[in-house]
């Protein structure tokens, strides 16, 4: 191995120590209670080298939080492409948004900040909201392509609203610890509320 890869992988090893230090900072003590410092500590390195690769701790969590939304909308396209009726994908939807919560708790705490911890400015950032509605493209047009489907006077956006805002309420719950045998009723509840206004509209 030559020294400029030997050093590259030093790099990238430094990198994925600094965020992964951050990652648990940031989900326990919440973004503003986090600083530079502290991730320092954590990663058991000095704080100049926080400095040599991140300009500040907006940009450590930026990184954090587009690598987490990343993964996310793909985890759930993943899901709703295979999905042939409304019913279905709104189904995948939920079922794959909770699976990924129940997993991993503080992947969502991080990616679903909430009170007084949670970093607004940078969530929105517009390169941050725009690569992240790019990552959720590909959910809103199968939603489009089987609105088609449905005989319903409901507007399309209307629709997505419902339901992105919903698993935004289910992800807080998952942070403070439900669980899915306690989410499962109300889950229940509104897929079939949500359907039945559809065709209700008719």
């Amino acid at each position: 191995m030559g020294i400029s890869d030997r050093q590259q992988r030093e790099k990238e090893h430094r990198i994925r120590t600094i965020l992964e230090a951050a990652k648990y900072l940031f989900a326990r003590k919440g973004y503003q209670e986090t600083s530079l410092n502290d991730i320092a500590d954590q990663a058991e390195l000095g704080k100049a080298t926080i400095y040599y690769y991140f300009k500040c701790k907006d940009d450590i969590y930026k990184e954090i939080y587009l690598s987490y939304a990343r993964s996310y909308y793909q985890a759930l396209t993943d899901q709703v492409l295979q999905a042939e009726s409304l019913e279905a994908l709104v189904s995948a939807l939920v079922v794959g948004h909770v699976q990924l919560g129940l997993q991993d708790r503080d992947f969502f705490n991080l990616l679903f900040p909430l009170g007084k911890n949670a970093p607004v400015e940078i969530l929105r950032n517009p390169e941050v909201v725009q690569e992240t509605e790019s990552y959720r493209l590909p959910i809103q047009s199968r939603i489009q392509q089987l609105f088609r489907q449905v005989h319903t006077t409901v507007d399309p956006e209307v629709f997505q609203q419902m339901v992105w805002s919903y698993l935004t309420g289910l992800a807080v719950k998952i942070i403070r610890g439900a669980d899915w045998a306690q989410l499962e009723p109300e889950i229940h509840l509104f897929q079939t509320s949500l359907l039945d206004t559809l065709t209700k509209e008719i």
